[in-house]
């Protein structure tokens, strides 16, 4: 049996209503008490207790974590597009950094952990391979907030954590959604091209896997196991690869012509914010620390294809929009 399930600890998850929040929040469902966050949109998991407030608002954060009763929350409720984010600055600055700062201020005022969801792409992208001792190096608004936000999240508190997150796909339930392969594999079913970077290389992970290492993060965290002593943690694959060979993968899992995959340089594509080209992640310490190990790029596509063909009764949910 789980140790997490024995404890059964108090979690809230903001941002429940994303792509990875529905995800985690179906994982923990069964082994947590498991509140979630939204904002303008319902939780997917209409079966869990759920709580509504506007990070962008500093009273209603204080108004619905003074009133909460939770163990431990695990934060990923951002602007998480570098595009929209760039767009409206303003904004992405008073949710990203402003909302964070409220939080964690609120919830550390009861001592209550925050687990800050950071991204790969704090990194500039000139190395790749980076660890969790490497200095980040933002080079758009987005990464930036995401990297002020890590600064805030460990100086306010020092048993927050964060977490740096590659780039998350895969379904945990049919009805949820799969993020960034969602979108390659509406085109590829379609039968209507598809362009993927492919000269930026990312280290994916699978969502159940990102559940299984929060969860022994919280594991070790809750009983105190000094051999886990980090304060930030890499969830990434093994594999450093590109979107194209993403796109590659999925073509001839789904029996469609690779030419559907369009191998796309990134500076060719217009009015698109700078992304770090190579920022993927060594997650040597964290694995070691965690006793875990992510699983291939291979296996987890063909199980997310298995997924996708199930149908799960259990939850009630409604059509969600991919989150990458």
């Amino acid at each position: 049996m789980s140790v997490l399930r024995k404890m059964y600890p108090k979690i809230l998850i903001t941002g429940a209503s994303g792509f990875l929040g529905t995800n985690l929040s179906a994982y923990f469902f069964s082994i947590a008490q498991v509140t979630v966050h939204t904002h303008t949109t319902k939780s997917a998991l209409s079966c869990t207790k759920s709580i509504h407030f506007d990070l962008a608002s500093e009273s209603e954060i204080k108004k619905a974590i003074t009133e909460l009763d939770v163990d431990y929350v695990i934060h990923l409720a951002a602007i998480s597009s570098p595009d929209e984010c760039s767009r409206d600055k303003t904004r992405g600055y008073r949710i990203n950094v402003e909302g964070t700062r409220h939080l964690l201020n609120y919830c550390n005022d009861k001592d209550i952990p925050v687990i800050y969801f950071s991204s790969d792409m704090v990194f500039d992208g000139k190395q790749g391979n980076y660890s969790e001792d490497d200095q980040p190096n933002p080079i758009n608004f987005y990464t930036e907030t995401k990297y002020v936000a890590e600064q805030l999240t460990l100086a306010s508190h020092e048993s927050n954590l964060i977490c740096r997150l590659s780039l998350a796909y895969g379904k945990s339930l049919p009805e949820l959604a799969g993020g960034f392969i969602d979108k390659i594999l509406l085109k590829l079913l379609n039968n209507q091209p598809v362009p993927l970077f492919d000269d930026q290389y990312r280290t994916p992970i699978f969502s159940q896997d990102i559940a299984k290492a929060v969860e022994k993060i919280i594991e070790k965290k809750m009983i105190g196991d000094t051999s886990c002593s980090s304060r930030i943690f890499h969830l990434a694959g093994n594999e450093s690869v590109t979107p194209y060979s993403v796109g590659l993968a999925l073509s001839f899992l789904y029996n469609v012509p690779e030419s559907l995959c369009r191998p796309t340089p990134m500076d060719s594509l217009k009015d698109y914010v700078t992304r770090s080209r190579n920022c993927s992640l060594n997650n040597n310490r964290t694995n070691a620390e965690l006793g875990f190990m992510p699983r291939s790029l291979c296996e987890t596509l063909e199980l997310d294809k298995t997924i996708r063909l199930q149908q799960t009764p259990h939850f009630n949910h409604t059509s969600l929009e991919s989150a990458t």
